[in-house]
């Protein structure tokens, strides 16, 4: 089983790892993004010369990515085999840019594929409505990645996940990740113009 673990993550990793924007908040020489004033004018007051910046950077530190790292991590530490060691270590080697959560992040709120999420952005508003409908980053992209659309209003387009994305998402990640994803196929993602506009959740699964 970790041998085939290896192999399918390593296969998926070929194709590059997901990612997306996530906010950051730095001291630096040159302003990026937008600046803190509240921040700047408090703690950097006897600092003037480093401006207290706020800015999206498109990274691959995302909860899938911590997910599938620690796996790694706990895989190798399990794996008898040489050969089995050997594979899950070149697999490691390609997350070596995605942190290690010191606790255990649950399942359901670190999935996604996020094959698109380097094309697509949330707005504040999506952002928003993902915190306050329990929606994660990794969710959002996981829907994009492997769900299905239909149109919206104004051009946008509705997207879900139907069972053949949860059929795809067990072949890829395993059994127990897509056990995970099957509450969030009442989830859904109304996106145009590649941003994210809002989330919701729909009292039924949306697509078949």
């Amino acid at each position: 089983m970790l041998a085939l673990f290896a192999a399918r993550t390593l296969a998926a990793a070929k194709r590059g790892l997901p990612r997306a924007y996530l906010g950051r908040e730095e001291e630096l020489p040159l302003l990026r993004g937008s600046l803190d004033l509240t921040r700047h004018l408090t703690r950097r007051a006897g600092r003037p010369e480093r401006l207290a910046c706020r800015f999206d950077e498109l990274s691959p530190d995302i909860a899938l990515n911590q997910v599938i790292a620690a796996a790694l991590t706990q895989a190798r530490r399990l794996a008898r085999r040489d050969a089995t060691r050997r594979a899950l270590s070149e697999v490691a080697a390609r997350y070596d840019e995605v942190s290690i959560p010191r606790r255990p992040l649950a399942l359901s709120p670190a999935l996604g594929r996020g094959l698109m999420a380097d094309r697509t952005r949330l707005t504040k508003h999506a952002r928003d409505r993902s915190t306050a409908r329990d929606i994660p980053q990794g969710v959002i992209d996981l829907i994009l990645a492997y769900g299905i659309s239909s149109p919206a209003r104004d051009g946008a387009r509705r997207h879900a996940l139907d069972k053949q994305a949860l059929r795809e998402i067990r072949r890829d990640f395993g059994r127990e990740i897509a056990k995970a994803v099957a509450p969030f196929r009442t989830a859904y993602v109304i996106a145009a113009d590649a941003q994210v506009i809002t989330v919701a959740r729909a009292a039924r699964p949306i697509f078949h």
